[in-house]
């Protein structure tokens, strides 16, 4: 299920899922959680301890009631991630962050525009990077040894993410 609280999921995100799958882990974190499809989809195709958090309750009430049809336990919870100062230890840490740049928003059909949360999609575009920074700097700390970070990104800040997780430390980028 998915309302005006939740991002409608995208082949892209299934793609990161399947990604994701292909790996051996015992506990995974999904930041900016939407309408949880990346957390329960980790939740069904694996014996992992799953915790998934979003700034937004709406967004949360939609992610805990499709885990309930999916008949998964996940540990759900509202937290601001720009304002966390620390994450759970855990094997993987996935996000779909707010990507698209305020300044994309013309470009954007009218459909998105009207339905989906501008919380979840856009970013300024004075800070661009800001979620995967912050995410990035507490994954580095709170990735069990071995562990690793997903992202979907807007494509044209690659090279830009690239560097920055170098900087903080990830290798094998």
């Amino acid at each position: 299920k998915v309302n005006k609280h939740t991002l409608i999921p995208r082949p892209e995100t299934e793609e990161l899922v399947k990604w994701i799958l292909k790996e051996e882990f015992s506990s995974a974190l999904d930041i900016g959680a939407g309408s949880g499809c990346i957390a329960i989809t980790l939740a069904k195709n694996t014996n992992a301890k799953i915790t998934a958090i979003d700034v937004s309750e709406d967004a949360l009430q939609v992610a805990k009631e499709n885990a309930r049809i999916n008949e998964v336990e996940i540990n759900f919870l509202q937290q601001d991630i720009l304002q966390t100062t620390s994450l759970p230890k855990v094997d993987v840490i996935v996000s779909n962050p707010p990507y698209v740049l305020e300044s994309e928003k013309e470009k954007m059909q009218q459909n998105v525009l009207e339905i989906e949360p501008h919380l979840a999609l856009f970013v300024s575009d004075n800070d661009p990077l800001l979620f995967y920074k912050k995410i990035g700097v507490l994954a580095e700390k709170s990735l069990n040894c071995g562990g690793k970070l997903y992202f979907e990104i807007n494509e044209q800040y690659g090279a830009e993410i690239l560097e920055m997780l170098s900087k903080i430390g990830f290798v094998d980028i």
